[in-house]
């Protein structure tokens, strides 16, 4: 099973941490997230990992990783990065977010699901949201499940209710899940080409958040499922992010 981290981002809300790092190298409690994520990894025995780098990429170099460039980090997003290693997908793949930290429960959990595409989902975001944010609908997204299935992902939310579980950026593909994934993306760029694309709320391929594209394949009749957590994870956007991630640390949440 391979292991695609998405470390291209700048992370300007992290200056000035990220001026001459990768955001996924910004110190929490003596390891960096990337160093965190592979100790993690490792723990349930994940060692065949490829790092998708952008902004500062050479300083990732030091971790003896594969390391792909996505030359078009600054004006693309997690989609984009993430077809940057199309050619090493293999048979089992699970995607990481670069900003993220997760407890190896959580990674085994996703492990575990037999699905062909399942997605991790926090039951227990809101009150996570609530110490990150003074209106936790500030950067909470839409979330519904039907049948034990996700039907709808992404998009601002407007109400709590609308969002049943949040998305936290880990995913895992088995073979005909990595399969519909290729097709899926050939799909979005001839509808990009023809200036009809119709994934979730994503302008254009470049700019597409993953949620956009996991939409797309859900209204597509792809069956994506979840997988369901209570916390041990953290999401390090800004400087308040990284306090809290830090309490976690300390407190062995994570």
């Amino acid at each position: 099973m391979k292991l695609i981290i998405l470390a291209a981002g700048e992370g300007k809300r992290l200056r000035p941490y990220t001026e001459n790092k990768p955001k996924c190298l910004v110190d929490i409690c003596g390891k960096s997230i990337l160093e965190r994520t592979l100790i993690t990894a490792k723990k349930v025995g994940i060692e065949d990992i490829l790092i998708v780098g952008g902004h500062k990429y050479e300083k990732l170099k030091e971790y003896k990783k594969k390391i792909i460039f996505n030359r078009k980090f600054a004006y693309t997003n997690m989609v984009v990065s993430l077809f940057c290693a199309q050619d090493y997908f293999g048979d089992e793949l699970l995607i990481s977010y670069g900003d993220i930290i997760y407890s190896p429960e959580v990674l085994r959990k996703l492990i575990d699901s037999k699905s062909n595409i399942s997605v991790i989902l926090d039951n227990n975001w809101l009150d996570y949201w609530k110490k990150r944010f003074n209106d936790p609908l500030k950067d909470a997204e839409n979330l519904s499940i039907r049948d034990n299935k996700i039907v709808k992902i992404g998009g601002k939310a407007k109400k709590i209710s609308h969002i049943e579980s949040q998305y936290i950026g880990l995913l895992l593909f088995r073979k005909s899940g990595i399969e519909q994934l290729k097709e899926m993306f050939k799909i979005a760029q001839l509808e990009c080409e023809n200036g009809c694309l119709d994934f979730g709320s994503a302008k254009n391929l470049k700019t597409m958040f993953m949620t956009d594209f996991l939409q797309g394949m859900i209204d597509r009749n792809v069956e994506i499922s979840p997988v369901f957590i209570n916390g041990k994870w953290a999401e390090i956007d800004n400087k308040k992010d990284l306090k809290i991630a830090e309490q976690f640390v300390k407190k062995g949440i994570i």
